[in-house]
């Protein structure tokens, strides 16, 4: 993970200084947290903030430092995304910008309270996430790790669905 970690906040650090216009997202985004799911976290709150603000970003940052795999997963889903996808240049595009990784990422904490037998708060964000990047993916599906969605505007994925492959990319026309 802190491999990822120093990646993504080196990369932040250096969009920061090219554009200082844009350097108070990558502080929000990145550069004032101390690790990986404090980022991700922000990220995931700033994309939904319309639904919840700051209380939202705090929930979903706590949800992911409750469960260390959601990051492990995140952080593959992250090297994979910079690896295949020409769109993502690297870390820092990916994390902030890339519909199809923030979606998969809000999927994994949906997965963990679905599990969790917290079926409401997972089928809210499963919704939200489907009203904001247009991508459904059931909380009850399984879906590995290093895992890229390219494309995914209409994408649905639903609870039967079993993914146990390391890789994978999905793409809809």
């Amino acid at each position: 993970m802190s491999k990822v970690w120093r990646s993504l906040r080196q990369q932040a650090e250096q969009f920061a200084g090219w554009n200082p216009v844009m350097r108070w997202n990558v502080e929000y985004r990145v550069l004032e947290h101390d690790c990986f799911e404090a980022a991700l976290g922000a990220n995931l709150g700033f994309s939904l903030r319309h639904l919840g603000g700051d209380k939202l970003q705090a929930w979903l940052t706590a949800l992911l430092r409750s469960e260390p795999a959601i990051a492990v997963q995140s952080a593959a889903d992250l090297e994979r995304f910079v690896k295949d996808d020409p769109s993502c240049v690297d870390h820092y595009v990916a994390l902030s910008s890339c519909a199809g990784f923030q979606a998969l990422q809000l999927y994994r904490i949906s997965h963990m309270l679905w599990l969790n037998l917290e079926h409401h708060n997972a089928m809210m964000l499963k919704n939200w996430a489907a009203q904001v990047w247009g991508i459904d993916i059931h909380p009850g599906a399984e879906i590995g790790k290093g895992v890229v969605v390219r494309h995914g505007q209409g994408l649905v994925i639903d609870d039967g669905v079993v993914s146990r492959r390391r890789c994978h990319a999905l793409e809809c026309g």
